[in-house]
């Protein structure tokens, strides 16, 4: 079904009167007019049904068409019905999700779950059954790790990145990049379990738990060990591994490996069905042009890393904090009065003379941050019906951008509380120790972001300066300082806004702020590049190898690449 008739809370879904005189009228308008039959009662919008001629035909319409045309004995026709209506069928399996599948296609043994069938799983086979493919089988071996003792106590000692499902998702290429991100396990500790499988540079991880089905590859480690949340593809052959990566997050590959995760309470895949998806096979030439544009791509994502980099350390260098390094005092005297009268802190980490300085030094200039920018508190009202795109914790990357996730008004979640604007800077207040800020993109302006931000209007100083200064590990150690002590420890805006700050002159601002927007604009053309990769090898597929490179290098020469 495409209409569902209901939302997730089981309430239902009323079918609208859109007439088109009504366009430019806004939603709230539309909501005033509800289809409703001749007896006065609201119509659900489904698509199971023709509702008294008022609605289009749907699945059970579809269905007697089916049972006409197959002579299935419980649907006799009669004089009332009329024969079968070939075109009639085509139209409504075009119009609905719905298939036909011969019971020869079956294995009862396996999957005869609707979702296996569906129409783009069953087209996509379809095309690569009829393209130059061969099982995932013949090209790699496949490596997972099995059971293993808990490993949790030895990450702190660990020396080898130690790959799980969040290692992969938003990381392609599993880089030196992402190593403050990696758990790790010592080699003694894999060579003594034989559950723990590794692999070594230039092999694929797949997710397979979790969020499974993203695929990554690993560059510049001689070697990573698996958690069980993914598998290993090694041994590669006969395929180019960047071209294969390329492959596999495109729509042709994530949708067949989607298809294959078992039906569990936790979907997951598994070797065996990882090893039974198609992969297109294009001529070598097209599959090396893929792989330099996933070069490109990782050149990219690394000049976008090395000039945010350049912009904390001008930042601490002005700050008089790059090479600061903490006192080795351990014992602060306060009196009550300015301490807890003062403060209302008693705790003693919070007077720690280390702290103590570095909140002196940020506060030289006299200003708090409540001082240049303010708070927003923009409240988001969902509207009866529609989508919206949503930014929760989750979506913030560890180099300061907010991804977004669409949802649906009847899926709000509780949490979607405040709107954002381009130019807003976004700040988590729970573990700020763990640097979760970002900008908004004019792309993301009226966004929705989680309750979980602070939503910050920059004021007196460009919003990328405020960006990097919030994202200071050291700033990050003075606002976890005063978050409460909970299972979430959060720290509130009034504390917030409170923190000191003490700002360059105006040029090194600036300065600062063009470093972070040409971060960006290489951070952005990384991704373009990504879907460029990606785009190519689905046209290669839909339609040739020469169109489909056509098609990319106008797609280079647009971001001004006219060689790889």
């Amino acid at each position: 079904m495409r209409k569902l008739g209901k939302d997730n809370s089981g309430e239902k879904i009323w079918r609208r009167v859109f007439l088109s005189s009504e366009e430019e009228l806004s939603e709230q308008e539309k909501d005033k007019e509800l289809l409703q039959d001749n007896h006065g009662h609201l119509i659900v919008d489904h698509d199971l049904f023709n509702h008294e001629g008022m609605t289009e035909d749907g699945i059970a319409e579809a269905f007697i068409e089916f049972a006409k045309k197959e002579n299935l004995s419980f649907f006799n026709l009669s004089l009332s019905v009329a024969p079968f209506d070939a075109e009639k069928y085509g139209q409504l399996m075009d119009r609905l999700e719905a298939v036909e599948v011969s019971f020869s296609e079956i294995d009862l043994g396996d999957r005869f779950d609707a979702e296996y069938f569906w129409k783009e799983n069953l087209a996509i086979e379809k095309i690569l059954q009829q393209k130059y493919s061969v099982k995932f089988r013949v090209l790699a071996n496949f490596v997972a790790s099995a059971f293993y003792p808990a490993a949790t106590q030895l990450y702190e000692f660990g020396d080898t990145p130690f790959i799980r499902c969040v290692d992969c998702i938003n990381y392609p290429l599993i880089t030196q990049e992402q190593n403050e991100n990696f758990e790790r396990i010592p080699f003694d500790f894999i060579e003594n379990n034989a559950g723990i499988n590794t692999i070594k540079e230039e092999d694929l991880v797949i997710t397979k738990v979790g969020t499974p089905c993203y695929t990554s590859i690993i560059k510049y480690y001689s070697i990573v060990a698996l958690s069980r949340t993914v598998l290993g593809v090694k041994n590669i052959r006969n395929v180019d591994n960047y071209y294969l990566l390329s492959f596999l997050r495109c729509r042709y590959g994530f949708n067949q490996l989607l298809r294959q995760r078992e039906l569990t309470i936790q979907y997951q895949l598994t070797l065996d069905r990882v090893k039974n998806i198609y992969i297109y096979q294009p001529n070598k030439s097209f599959q090396i042009f893929i792989r330099k544009i996933v070069f490109k791509y990782l050149d990219c994502s690394s000049s976008s890393k090395d000039l945010y980099r350049q912009s904390e350390e001008l930042l601490l260098s002005e700050l008089n904090l790059k090479y600061w390094q903490p006192t080795e005092e351990s014992i602060a005297v306060k009196s009550f009065s300015s301490s807890f009268l003062a403060s209302g802190r008693l705790d003693a980490e919070y007077y720690q003379p280390k702290q103590q300085k570095i909140m002196n030094m940020m506060g030289s200039s006299g200003l708090r941050l409540g001082d240049i920018a303010n708070l927003k508190k923009r409240k988001f009202q969902p509207s009866q019906q529609g989508i919206f795109n949503y930014i929760e914790i989750g979506n913030l990357t560890g180099e300061g951008f907010a991804s977004s996730d669409v949802v649906d008004v009847s899926d709000t979640p509780s949490r979607a509380q405040w709107i954002v604007k381009t130019n807003d800077v976004i700040t988590s207040t729970v573990r700020p120790i763990r640097r979760l800020s970002a900008f908004i993109e004019k792309e993301q302006n009226d966004y929705v972001c989680s309750s979980g931000f602070a939503v910050l209007k920059p004021i007196k100083v460009e919003p990328e300066v405020l960006l990097v200064y919030l994202r200071l590990p050291i700033v990050c150690e003075i606002l976890d300082l005063h978050t409460t002590a909970s299972m979430y420890p959060a720290i509130s805006t009034e504390d917030l806004l409170n923190i000191p700050i003490t700002l360059p002159d105006t040029k090194v601002c600036q300065n600062i702020a063009e470093k972070v927007k040409a971060s960006r604009k290489a951070r952005e053309q990384s991704k373009q590049l990504l879907e460029i990769a990606k785009i190519g090898v689905e046209k290669a597929i839909e339609t040739d190898e020469a169109t489909a490179t056509a098609w990319i290098n106008q797609q280079l020469a647009a971001l001004g690449i006219n060689s790889l």
